[in-house]
C-alpha cells in the first residue's frame, strides 16, 4: 500500500500500462501496413508508386520505433516518454499514406 494521492492526483501506473498497450497495438498495425505495402508492391510503378514504395519503408521504421516505445512505456523506462511523440507522428501520418 502506498500513500494516498494529494490534491486529486491519481496513480498513473494503470493508466500508463493502458497507454502502452494502445501504443503497441497501433504500432503493430503501422508495422503490418508497411510490411504488407512492401510485399504487395515489390517495385514502384505509376505516378505515386515511388512515393508509396519509399514511405512503406518509413512506415516499417515507425512501427518498430513505436513497438519499442510501447515496451518502454510498459516497463516505465524514462527514455520512452521522450520517444512517444515520434510514435504519435507515425500514427498521424498513416491515414494520409493509406489515402493515396
Amino acid at each position: 500500500m502506498g500513500r494516498m494521492p494529494l490534491n486529486g492526483a491519481t496513480d498513473f501506473s494503470g493508466k500508463m500500462k493502458d497507454i502502452a498497450s494502445q501504443v503497441m497495438v497501433f504500432s503493430a498495425l503501422a508495422l503490418l501496413g508497411g510490411i504488407l505495402s512492401m510485399w504487395n508492391n515489390p517495385r514502384p510503378m505509376g505516378e505515386m508508386g515511388h512515393f508509396m514504395h519509399a514511405f512503406s519503408g518509413v512506415t516499417v521504421c515507425f512501427g518498430v520505433w513505436g513497438l519499442a516505445t510501447g515496451v518502454g512505456l510498459w516497463r516505465k523506462w524514462p527514455w520512452a516518454r521522450i520517444c512517444s511523440p515520434s510514435a504519435a507522428f507515425s500514427w498521424l501520418s498513416e491515414p494520409f499514406y493509406l489515402r493515396s
